[in-house]
């Protein structure tokens, strides 16, 4: 199945990098998509498919919104160094659905916009850019002072080899020349003759109200029940309705200015919404990944992270969390709650792991030997008790119990499920209340940027030692915070601390002294 779908996508491929205006534009990775396939692969059980080739194993594919309840598989390696993601939208609520693509430890992302159709499978090609560009209006709207019906836009770059490309169908000419004050920016002028756009605007313009009086007459033509004169009229309306939508295309293609560099994406600017006799700036510049920004991507990720199972989301906030603390603008102060955060994200990625290698392990025994294999019985055992693992860890975390219910009543269906009895057991977990104040009146750390993290052992000074710590809850504003003790973890540290404080079992408040 899988190689049949590579072997269509070469295909499609070819045609798709011919239909550019299928692909997300504005964006930094190059996302072409294909046409459904014509036949109907009821395996999707109703739901819409996309197949996502990329030359990337670590991307980062996500659907929105959240009620299309999207599968995502991980890649899979095919020919011409291609990898397939098979992506699964549920479509009872909405048949439009936008994929965002980015790759793990990376704050840039596309979105493409793809309506789905429900057991057919999509295909799109996505590739990151080596260059990836942005831009900026500068200026808003103000008059420009020439002649009646001429449109001035300015772009100003330093980009070496930045082309800016009207379409052919505008009337306009195009100079560059350096900026006066810094020789390094060049400034692109595109002088535009507004009259031959606006004649283009108001041609699409009236033959859309011609369609529209064509419309009209057919309705009282039908009232009428003159058939005859319905079907001639229905063939003018077809031609008419071409007219319109070429001519809305080509109103829409002169419109457009294509920016682009070497290696960069491909941005297109709109001029629609100019006036005639304005003149607009752009900046155009080079994007790259400040401190800031890989902060704010991995903050995103913990921000979320509650509604989220797949290990795919917990791999790539780690990555992102690492990219933080391998910049060189990395605060040393903030180094150990960031690294706290980073070790939160690899333990639910281990556990999310385990629970989705098991499932697969299980799925696969159930093909190869039956469902009432031993292998399928182990599998599903692990699975349930990596789910409980989780739930006893991160309660926060959405999804865990419906997950473990779907589990649990495959797994009493087994039939060695009747030689094993299942104890329930009701945990009271200890619950831990308590106050964060400064000994220093001059430590100036907002007190709710602190989080209450836990550990196995009470020395939390060097790394090795944090190694099975993890962050369990945050410090409010007040100095106040409360937790909830995890199974096997007997002691709490606030960040920053060498020493952690021993949490016995009868404790359930405590003072701590920065």
């Amino acid at each position: 199945m899988m190689k049949d779908r590579f072997k269509l996508w070469m295909v499609l491929v070819l045609w798709g990098f011919c239909c550019m205006g299928a692909a997300a534009q504005d964006q930094y990775f190059k996302a072409v998509s294909q046409p459904p396939l014509e036949r109907d692969d009821s395996g999707l059980g109703g739901m819409g498919g996309m197949l996502v080739f990329s030359p990337h194993d670590d991307l980062i594919v996500s659907v929105e919104p959240i009620d299309c309840h999207a599968q995502v598989t991980r890649p899979r390696k095919g020919g011409e160094g291609m990898y397939c993601y098979e992506v699964r939208a549920d479509l009872a609520k909405r048949s439009d659905a936008r994929f965002i693509f980015s790759r793990q430890g990376k704050a840039l992302q596309t979105e493409l916009k793809q309506p789905l159709r429900k057991n057919h499978w999509h295909a799109c090609r996505v590739e990151e850019v080596a260059n990836p560009i942005d831009y900026k209006d500068q200026t808003g709207r103000n008059t420009f002072s020439g002649e009646e019906d001429l449109m001035l836009i300015e772009f100003s770059s330093t980009i070496q080899g930045l082309t800016i490309k009207p379409s052919s169908k505008l009337k306009c000419t195009v100079d560059a020349h350096p900026q006066e004050s810094d020789a390094s920016v060049t400034i692109t002028s595109v002088r535009i003759d507004s009259k031959k756009l606006r004649e283009a605007k108001e041609a699409a313009a009236n033959a859309e109200k011609e369609l529209a009086e064509l419309d009209k007459q057919l309705q009282e033509l039908s009232k009428a029940g003159n058939e005859k004169a319905v079907d001639e009229l229905g063939d003018r309306i077809d031609q008419q309705e071409e007219k319109k939508d070429q001519l809305e295309g080509a109103y829409r293609e002169m419109c457009q200015i294509e920016v682009s560099a070497p290696g960069s994406n491909v941005m297109y600017i709109d001029i629609s919404e100019i006036g005639y006799k304005e003149r607009r700036a752009f900046l155009v510049m080079a994007l790259t990944e400040s401190y800031e920004s890989l902060l704010a991507h991995a903050k995103k990720f913990m921000a979320e992270y509650a509604s989220h199972t797949e290990s795919s989301y917990y791999d790539a906030a780690r990555t992102a969390y690492d990219k933080v603390l391998e910049h060189a603008d990395c605060p040393i102060d903030k180094r150990e709650e960031i690294r706290c955060e980073r070790d939160t994200m690899a333990s639910i990625r281990k556990y999310t792991y385990f629970v989705e290698e098991t499932e697969r392990r299980a799925q696969k025994a159930e093909a190869e030997q039956g469902f009432g294999s031993d292998e399928v019985f182990k599998n599903l055992s692990g699975e349930y008790k990596f789910i409980e693992r989780l739930i006893a860890y991160h309660p926060e975390m959405e999804g865990l119990t419906e997950m473990k219910t779907r589990v649990w009543n495959r797994l009493s269906k087994h039939p060695k499920s009747q030689e094993t009895v299942y104890e329930t057991v009701t945990v009271q977990r200890q619950v831990i209340t308590g106050k964060v104040t400064m000994k220093n009146q001059f430590d100036t750390r907002p007190l709710n940027s602190l989080h209450v993290n836990v550990s196995m052992q009470s020395d939390v000074g060097k790394k090795e030692a944090r190694l099975n710590a993890k962050m369990v809850g945050n410090v409010a504003a007040d100095g106040t915070f409360s937790i909830t003790m995890p199974d096997d973890y007997h002691y709490i540290f606030i960040d920053g601390e060498k020493k952690a404080h021993h949490i016995t079992p009868e404790m359930t408040t405590i003072q701590i002294e920065l």
